[in-house]
């Protein structure tokens, strides 16, 4: 009870602290955004237009319009503001993104249509869907605590946990007159030959440890589960946000600077953020270091002392870069700010860059990082069984046109479905309103199920998609 406690109030604090770090995440983007304009572009224009000595009294420059749009000051406007955009606007994506309603519904239901699984729609079904499942949960742990576990969807030898050809995707369903697990067939593509199982192979026999293994690790990567928090069917890859008390698809963390649950509609702007945020924090550094130098150089004082026998009542910019006395915070708040906060996301940016080309979420990663040492243990090697080589897993993310292209601003929802398949398979289809139901439009014509449904050529045969 006490750790139940615990655990709510961690989650309460954190869901709390959220607007105050958005907040503080404005604050920061508004101060060195004021620090460029005031401070640094009218240091880079005094020194472009500095067609006087030095040491005149009138070597201070007024900056005008006409010194602003001057070749290079213009080009160091247009980039600071091209990031300011993009940082601002997959900053806002992120937060307002949600990972609920009615996009959640579309996607879930086109996924289990392509895969062949039968969603409960009404009580009876999904009791009798959550009766399966945590039977199936149940054995599994059994079968894991003695070592006999068995992966499904998977074809493993003596020594690796990989193979080119899927023997057969099973996806526990809910047909009450078949009162089974329905399985559906696919073939891997033959230009995927990274074709893989994802049931954890275990070799533990301490039966506490394996009831505290969560439930998706003794699932297949193709398998439905059921999510208890929320009563519904679980799609693979989601888990239960406890902060947003939300199911996610591709659920990868919550982050409070974001105020939100970084899944599967937002992990494009969040990667896109991390992308322009290190950008624009290196930059700044650049910037801000010959003045930051400077602070206390020899020039600086020199700039005091001039200043003064010249008659003027306050520090005037004598030389270049060299900064007046009031500026001095600014400068020195940019360049520290802009390089430990570079650094931080530098390095964040670089776990997501590996995370996003092999096809992984940070949960998963913690996941397959302990699948990948009881496979070694056993004298097996683990492979990612959602992981399409590099480029498959970007347009995953970014979509299959230009990636340079991707990376600019834009409200569009993902590609392809949460779980990837071969070829074409995984890429969504068009979605449009049909007398008030939500329905997918495909080539085939439309088709509505009701409420939410998937239209098309909607068959359940053998020669659907190919699950990789």
């Amino acid at each position: 009870f006490a750790t139940s406690c615990l655990g709510c109030f961690a989650d309460s604090f954190i869901y709390l602290l959220g607007p105050l770090l958005i907040l503080v995440a404005s604050c920061i983007i508004l101060g060195l955004s004021f620090s460029f304009f005031t401070v640094f572009l009218p240091m880079m224009l005094r020194e472009h237009h500095n067609h006087s000595s030095p040491f005149s009294p009138n070597n201070e420059v007024t900056v005008t319009t006409k010194s602003v749009f001057s070749i290079i000051p213009l080009m160091h406007v247009t980039w600071v503001v091209f990031i300011l955009v993009n940082v601002i606007y997959n900053y806002a994506m992120c937060v307002c993104t949600s990972n609920k309603g009615e996009k959640y519904d579309i996607v879930v239901r086109e996924l289990a249509n392509l895969m062949g699984f039968v969603y409960p729609d009404t009580d009876e079904e999904l009791s009798e869907y959550k009766r399966v499942f945590e039977q199936k949960l149940l054995e599994r742990r059994r079968a894991s605590q003695i070592g006999a576990a068995s992966p499904p969807s998977s074809n493993i030898d003596n020594t690796t946990v990989a193979d080119t050809s899927i023997t057969g995707v099973t996806v526990i369903g809910s047909n009450p007159s078949a009162n089974s697990t329905t399985t559906r067939r696919a073939t891997a593509s033959t230009t995927n030959h990274r074709v893989t199982a994802s049931a954890p192979l275990s070799s533990s026999t301490n039966g506490s440890h394996l009831n505290s293994v969560p439930a998706w690790m003794l699932m297949g990567a193709q398998e439905w589960g059921y999510c208890r928090r929320s009563n519904q069917p679980k799609p693979p890859r989601s888990h239960y946000d406890h902060v947003t008390r939300t199911l996610v698809l591709n659920m990868d963390h919550f982050c409070p600077w974001m105020f939100n649950t970084v899944g599967y509609f937002n992990y494009r702007y969040f990667c896109t953020f991390l992308i322009y945020v290190n950008l624009g924090m290196f930059y700044g550094a650049l910037l801000s270091i010959r003045p930051f130098l400077n602070m206390d150089s020899p020039q600086f004082k020199h700039q005091i002392m001039l200043s003064k026998k010249q008659g003027f009542t306050t520090v005037q910019h004598l030389f270049p870069y060299v900064p007046i006395p009031s500026e001095r915070t600014a400068i020195a708040f940019s360049f520290m700010l802009c390089l430990s906060v570079g650094i931080a996301i530098f390095c964040l940016l670089s776990f997501h860059c590996y995370l996003l080309f092999t096809a992984q979420t940070t949960i998963e990663f913690h996941g397959n990082w302990a699948n990948r040492k009881r496979a070694k243990r056993r004298g097996r090697t683990w492979v990612n069984p959602y992981d399409m080589g590099y480029r498959r897993n970007w347009e995953q993310v970014f979509g299959s046109g230009n990636a340079l292209l991707a990376l600019l601003p834009s409200s569009s929802e993902p590609e392809f479905l949460p779980l990837p398949l071969a070829g074409d398979g995984g890429r969504r289809r068009k979605m449009k309103k049909k007398d008030g139901d939500l329905v997918i439009r495909d080539n085939g014509g439309d088709m509505d199920l009701g409420g939410v449904g998937v239209v098309g050529n909607c068959d359940r045969n053998d020669q659907g998609a190919h699950i990789v």
